[in-house]
């Protein structure tokens, strides 16, 4: 987790953390580019849980306050929501990898990050559907916004 963003403040300030599963690639873009509108999240045995979470779990966090924070994890709880089959999708994949590398460029403003969303943009269009091809136009709407 890194220092800066809610995550890392909610870690250390509850001592706790949700991860939830989702293979929605818009839900990856929008949560890696900007904060996700309470609309997204509903309370499942008392834990705030991204509405459509295929599965979530609550941890009990050690955190340790870095500049990267690596908390140790102790499961607490957790529900499977959905067990829906799901073949590999290259697509998915490759948005949340340029997702990853959109918030990289953003806190370090190296330019070889941006090479590779354009590289991953490519396969996306190949091997993506709709819901993959929206979400890869949605974040680079998002870095268009950052850095006009």
């Amino acid at each position: 987790l890194f220092l800066g963003t809610h995550t890392y403040e909610n870690v250390l300030a509850t001592g706790q953390l949700v991860a939830n599963v989702t293979h929605d690639p818009m839900i990856f873009v929008e949560a890696a580019m900007s904060d996700l509108g309470e609309g997204c999240f509903l309370r499942r045995d008392g834990v705030l849980t991204l509405r459509d979470a295929e599965s979530w779990a609550l941890f009990r966090c050690s955190p340790y306050r870095t500049d990267i924070i690596m908390p140790e994890l102790e499961f607490v709880r957790g529900e499977v929501i959905r067990k829906d089959f799901r073949a590999i999708n290259r697509g998915v994949s490759c948005v949340i990898e340029a997702a990853i590398a959109a918030t990289r460029y953003n806190a370090l403003r190296v330019d070889s990050y941006l090479e590779e969303i354009r590289k991953l943009r490519r396969i996306v269009q190949r091997c993506g559907g709709p819901r993959e091809i929206a979400a890869m136009k949605r974040l680079e709407e998002h870095l268009a916004a950052s850095f006009p």
